[in-house]
């Protein structure tokens, strides 16, 4: 083919001007060229691209359409023709174009990947699925294709079949990008794991055979499983077929003698069982037989710390399947001696959040009789446990984030460049960390009534490198003595744990800056209509729940026939024993409708801005709804009772 194209450095010049943003001048520099080479495709698909960054979408399209007639087999112009086309929301023409590209190359993940996107925003959900599909068995860890993974995964899906393209992408997803919170995409993982032929399999014979001699056989195809043991070590799982199978290969784990050649075979697999038991704070029922060898793990261990011949690993985890193993007085002498470090990652990082707990300020004294009680609780369960969370690479402006939020403020509002951000009850820190992270140049403070949580939150922020935030302990009604007025008060879940919610509110809003922004997260009365049955039934008002009543209780709803409680083994905080205690065993609890709200907020002087979660992110077909007076969701809520299933979250600002 005759060379049409300019010296390769010239188009290296200007190629190097589009990748440093300076589009004017990489548009003078591709008009000279062209005027000298003007059957150059490769000048016509950059002149394109320029027009493209500088939103001139008509211009483009006619530089990539010269591109494609100069050379039908130049596979560039395709590509970025579909994305002009886009830009001018001409979505079949992309769509065409994007299939162009792909004859010309078949192994195209962008092509792929800008094909699925579209189809997405079609609701042509399989094609998209199928699409995407495609582009991560090409490349698994493409920034765009995992975005959009995200987006199918948060929405519980239901695989036909295995597919074990997934699995990389996946694990790319939780653990090299922290694109998303592993929760929630816990159920379409679960979902996805039990279409593998392997540990179909493997549950089917523990069904058909509890005394199955394979035990070694089946924990080896475990190990090998990768994103089970990638997950189970950073989630807990909402699944009871899954946890009833956990619960039997514990039982066979821990009656097994392994020789040391059987264990390192299956100790990829021991470890994650281990960690995901640590995760749900070892929430599965125990029988008498597994009590008793436990006891006897427990002397052995002590008895034999001592002895270099004893090859301690194989009872540590054990014994780490049951019970947390920085509790005991001889785990010292085990770090010395050395386990898997996975294990000794844990354990030094309880031991890292005692230290962090003596440096922790208080603001007060309790002197509340609840406010006590609900400490007490969240000292025993730190609430949530959780391993990643979802950091934003750049921050952004207060004006940015009510943007991105959709709230209607009022016009006078007056944006500070260093916002001094409240979190009122941040419990084990993620909802700290992630705001810290979310809101340039914020100086976070954020305290917890439970030291347990808060040192939890501290060494978190110290892992992932968050330096704004200023973790301390006490209770909401004596928060006017850390002698500070915010911008920002976050404070989602705790007011309804409190003996006068009310009294919490007046204290937070006092402390809030006129004109200052406020979310408010509560339970809903309508939502929680069920829960509410079920406290009634088993609980009184002054009982306290020890774990052992937690776990039978929790047996009495997974063999419930009752629709309504059978109901809450679908949700994620079914799973551990913080979680559960919280959802259904609070020592504190109140709950609200929309016209109590109204007048909670009257009272305070905030006005409502608007939902975050469901409200401003729903579709109303409705023009005339208006969807920032508050009142209006009164009714919406009558006809969808469980729209506020998790609490009613909402923006207001202090008039």
């Amino acid at each position: 083919m005759e060379n049409v194209n300019p010296a390769k450095e010239k188009i290296a010049k200007l190629i190097d001007l589009i990748n440093n943003a300076e589009y004017s001048k990489a548009s003078y520099l591709s008009s000279q060229l062209l005027t000298e080479n003007k059957r150059s495709y490769i000048l016509h698909n950059l002149q394109g691209i320029v027009n493209l960054h500088i939103s001139k979408y008509d211009e483009a399209i006619l530089s990539f359409l010269e591109a494609i007639r100069l050379n039908k087999n130049f596979f560039d112009p395709y590509n970025n023709l579909g994305q002009a086309y886009f830009k001018k929301g001409k979505l079949d023409l992309a769509v065409a174009s994007y299939k162009n590209a792909l004859i010309i190359n078949e192994k195209s993940h962008i092509s792929y990947t800008n094909l699925a996107k579209i189809y997405y925003l079609k609701k042509e959900f399989s094609n998209s699925f199928e699409c995407l599909n495609k582009s991560l068995a090409i490349e698994p860890s493409f920034i765009e294709s995992l975005n959009l993974l995200r987006e199918f995964l948060v929405l519980r899906l239901q695989f036909s079949k295995t597919n074990k393209n997934l699995y990389e992408p996946i694990i790319y997803l939780i653990n090299k990008q922290p694109l998303v919170q592993p929760k929630y995409i816990a159920h379409s993982v679960v979902n996805l794991l039990k279409k593998d032929d392997d540990l179909i399999e493997i549950i089917d014979r523990s069904l058909r055979d509890s005394h199955s001699t394979q035990l070694i056989e089946d924990l080896s195809k475990l190990s090998n499983i990768s994103l089970l043991n990638n997950f189970i070590r950073i989630c807990t799982i909402p699944d009871i077929d899954i946890e009833n199978y956990f619960k039997y290969i514990r039982y066979k784990i821990l009656f097994y003698d392994f020789n040391e050649m059987e264990y390192i075979k299956v100790k990829p697999f021991f470890i994650s069982l281990s960690i995901q038991c640590l995760l749900n704070e070892y929430i599965y029922e125990e029988d008498e037989n597994e009590v008793d060898i436990i006891n006897g793990l427990e002397e052995k261990i002590c008895e034999n710390i001592n002895d270099d011949k004893y090859y301690i690993e194989i009872d540590i985890m054990k014994l780490s399947l049951y019970r947390g193993l920085q509790k005991y007085s001889w785990i010292d002498k085990i770090l010395s001696r050395g386990i898997n470090k996975e294990i000794e990652i844990i354990i030094k990082e309880s031991f890292q959040e005692k230290e962090l707990k003596n440096k922790i300020k208080s603001f007060g004294i309790l002197n509340n009789r609840i406010s006590e009680l609900v400490k007490n609780q969240y000292e025993e369960n730190p609430y949530p446990r959780w391993f990643k969370p979802t950091l934003l690479k750049k921050g952004i402006s207060i004006n940015e984030f009510v943007k991105n939020l959709g709230l209607h403020i009022s016009d006078d509002y007056e944006e500070t460049d260093s916002p001094e951000i409240l979190i009122a009850g941040c419990g084990t820190g993620q909802h700290a960390i992630n705001t810290a992270s979310r809101i340039s140049n914020s100086k976070v403070t954020a305290f917890d009534l439970s030291y347990n949580s808060v040192s939890y939150g501290l060494r978190k922020s110290i892992e992932y490198k968050i330096n704004n935030i200023n973790f301390m302990q006490g209770d909401i009604l004596d928060v006017k003595n850390i002698n500070k007025e915010f911008d920002i008060i976050e404070c989602v879940g705790v007011l309804h744990h409190m003996e006068n919610p009310k009294d919490g509110l007046r204290e937070i809003t006092n402390v809030l800056k006129k004109n200052g922004l406020i979310k408010i997260g509560l339970y809903s009365s309508l939502a929680r209509r069920n829960i509410t049955k079920f406290r009634n039934q088993y609980l009184n008002c002054d009982d306290y729940i020890d774990i052992k009543t937690l776990k039978s209780l929790r047996r009495v709803i997974i063999s419930s026939s009752d629709d309504y409680s059978k109901n809450f083994t679908k949700y994620l905080d079914f799973y551990s024993s913080s979680e559960i205690r919280d959802m259904l065993f609070n020592v504190q609890e109140h709950t609200f409708n929309i016209r109590e709200i109204e007048g909670l907020l009257d009272e305070m002087g905030l006005k409502f801005c608007g939902f975050t979660g469901f409200g401003n992110a729903s579709d109303k077909s409705d023009s005339k709804f208006d969807k920032f007076n508050l009142i209006n969701w009164d009714k919406i809520e009558t006809e969808n009772p469980d729209m506020f299933i998790g609490m009613y979250q909402l923006w207001c600002q202090k008039t």
